[in-house]
């Protein structure tokens, strides 16, 4: 795992709070379980337009309608797990709590406000538990089931207290290396993956209606055809359709190159800080700026 240090000071996932690592994990899980579901009901709604597409002899065609209930009948049952469970919403859920711990954990750290050092160090820390108790309390449905197990007790870990004892400067090298500059390469990074998953499956889909035409032409010119490919491709390109729809790579790959240019505009104004006052306002544009890309994340996926 990737260190962040400077002088004494090291910054790696495990120094995060444990309410960050609870978060974190039931985001994943919840994840995963989403998009298998939604992975396995567009594969059974393929498979069953497959039934379709070669013209039985009449004694075959009892069986086939079978199947093809059963298959329906999968596909209803995965869609309705899909509905009820919502394993999306406590994914969005749990991914923008677990990044707004992480966001008040880098501000205690650094002694930004809410916790700037004018506080006790005892003072600030009560502070920080009280805000991760609000922020527990308003999303306590996220850890309810496969995050709950704690992966450590401490909320105020032992990188996190001694960076508090570093001087300015130093504190904010660390904030550069492990926090700043590692987000914004994040964000480009996913934004120039979602760019070229969105050319991708732009591809697939014309390539799937293309391949429908062509067999729509196909039984036209020659209806005594026993295979009609005409559904399965355009059930294909909808299933594609679909997935790109949950996966939304084109606003990702807007909105996260437009997070990472904004990190980088408040990386060139590092050379204006010269106090602890201004370091504490320079840092708190920087979570803003990731604050607010969380946000509209989480809005845009439960609207």
């Amino acid at each position: 795992m990737t260190e962040t240090m400077q002088g004494s000071a090291k910054w790696i996932d495990s120094d995060n709070p444990s309410l960050y690592k609870k978060y974190d994990s039931r985001a994943d899980k919840a994840q995963s379980t989403h998009l298998k579901l939604v992975k396995w009901n567009l594969r059974v709604t393929i498979l069953s337009a497959v039934l379709l597409v070669y013209a039985f002899p009449t004694a075959y065609t009892r069986w086939v309608a079978v199947g093809s209930s059963f298959l329906l009948m999968i596909s209803i049952f995965l869609f309705f797990v899909i509905r009820v469970k919502k394993f999306d919403r406590t994914w969005y859920e749990a991914r923008a709590a677990s990044e707004t711990v992480k966001s008040l954990a880098w501000k205690y750290a650094l002694g930004a406000k809410p916790y700037p050092f004018t506080l006790p160090a005892a003072e600030a820390g009560l502070k920080m538990i009280e805000d991760f108790n609000t922020l527990l309390t308003s999303k306590s449905s996220a850890l309810l089931r496969g995050g709950a197990k704690s992966a450590g007790q401490e909320q105020i870990t032992k990188t996190m207290q001694d960076m508090r004892q570093l001087s300015w400067r130093e504190r904010m090298e660390v904030y550069i290396h492990g926090r700043l500059l590692e987000q914004q390469e994040w964000h480009a990074n996913k934004s120039e993956f979602h760019e070229i998953q969105e050319d991708k499956w732009f591809l697939i889909v014309v390539f799937c209606y293309f391949l429908a035409l062509c067999a729509s032409i196909s039984l036209a010119i020659l209806p005594e055809l026993p295979v009609k490919l005409t559904g399965i491709f355009t059930t294909t390109a909808g299933a594609v359709l679909s997935w790109g729809q949950l996966k939304r790579h084109q606003e990702l790959a807007q909105s996260y190159a437009l997070v990472s240019e904004q990190l980088g505009l408040v990386y060139t104004k590092r050379h204006a800080v010269e106090t602890e006052e201004e370091l504490s306002a320079w840092v708190e544009t920087a979570e803003e700026v990731l604050a607010n890309q969380n946000l509209k994340w989480v809005q845009s996926r439960l609207n």
